[in-house]
């Protein structure tokens, strides 16, 4: 990955008309113009056939692709130019892919739980003692009301 490049995730809703060597033809096209704008495909998931929650373009059904990639970011006009003229897409959306830090685990944490007897394993857990909660007076919360509002 160049230090200029970002990771994005292109997400497509094509047109229900396709056939599967339309959609093979669509996917080198995309392919060749993110490659064309020195950009690589990280990871591409096979198009999936999926009805839609409303119309859009008079189709109730329609393809979803999802398409990751490593590109600047000066060259996003460019590739947007060219997906807003291909009559196949109904809708898409291309969002950056913020890298997700791995979380940091405590070492504690990693313990294995120590092994019990079937016996154990069988009896019901500890009852634990209830805890007392203090308990306010009506009175007393009536004064601090009239105490905070000044009456």
């Amino acid at each position: 990955m160049n230090e200029d490049q970002r990771q994005y995730e292109l997400m497509f809703i094509l047109s229900p008309e396709l056939e599967e060597k339309d959609i093979a033809l669509f996917q080198e096209e995309i392919r060749h113009s993110i490659e064309g704008l020195s950009g690589n495909i990280t990871k591409q998931e096979k198009p999936e056939k999926r009805n839609l929650s409303y119309l859009i373009k008079k189709c109730s059904s329609a393809y979803y692709l999802i398409i990751n990639f490593l590109i600047a970011p000066d060259k996003l006009n460019d590739l947007s130019a060219s997906l807003k003229h291909n009559k196949n897409i109904l809708r898409y959306i291309l969002a950056f892919k913020e890298e997700l830090a791995a979380p940091k685990i405590k070492k504690e944490t990693l313990k294995k739980p120590e092994r019990q007897t079937e016996a154990e394993a069988t009896e019901a857990p500890p009852l634990t003692e209830k805890k007392e909660h203090k308990t306010t007076k009506l009175e007393d919360i009536d004064k601090k009301l009239e105490e905070i509002l000044g009456i």
